[in-house]
């Protein structure tokens, strides 16, 4: 995660039951809500004071880890869903199906997107690649239509323009973004 963390509430702060921890970056336009805890069923994750400039609509990203024990790495999340959101007086609700109290779920929103660019991991579009800076900060996955060229495909996934390295397929190629 990056950017600045978030204030998050607990449905019960006394308890030992779903609690959460959030942060919102600006620059990559960002924000992520992590979740869990000693309980099994669905969890509506309410998220306000979503700021204007991620538009009038969102895309969340609803995405888990599991857990064995401490000395097992996760090799990688298992997304569940991608859905857009209308944003309705900066306020959406995300319901989270949790069906272990000993997975991790994570809320990814994104801007919706504009100008015909398929928004980050939306359903139907092939195939997904990653975006980095050159530094090697992965900067998100976008979801890359039939024909579409990457550039257009990542601009709104950048935080300005520039050169990015992009992987999908298992292939990587440099690419670079010309300023919107």
């Amino acid at each position: 995660m990056t950017g600045a963390m978030v204030r998050t509430t607990p449905p019960n702060d006394a308890s030992d039951g779903v609690d959460a921890f959030a942060a919102i970056d600006k620059a990559t336009k960002v924000a992520s809500i992590v979740l869990g805890g000693n309980s099994v069923g669905t969890v509506n994750v309410n998220i306000s004071g979503i700021p204007s400039w991620f538009g009038s609509s969102v895309s969340a990203k609803l995405e888990y880890v599991t857990w064995t024990n401490k000395d097992t790495p996760v090799a990688s999340t298992t997304t569940v869903s991608t859905t857009l959101y209308n944003v309705s007086n900066g306020s959406i609700s995300v319901p989270v199906n949790v069906t272990s109290a000993f997975y991790g779920y994570r809320v990814y929103l994104t801007p919706a997107g504009t100008n015909g660019v398929v928004p980050m991991g939306i359903a139907g579009a092939n195939p997904e690649a990653l975006v980095f800076d050159l530094n090697g900060k992965n900067l998100g996955t976008v979801a890359v239509t039939d024909g579409q060229p990457l550039s257009d495909a990542i601009r709104y996934a950048v935080p300005h323009a520039g050169t990015y390295l992009v992987r999908r397929a298992g292939a990587a190629e440099k690419v670079v973004v010309a300023a919107p």
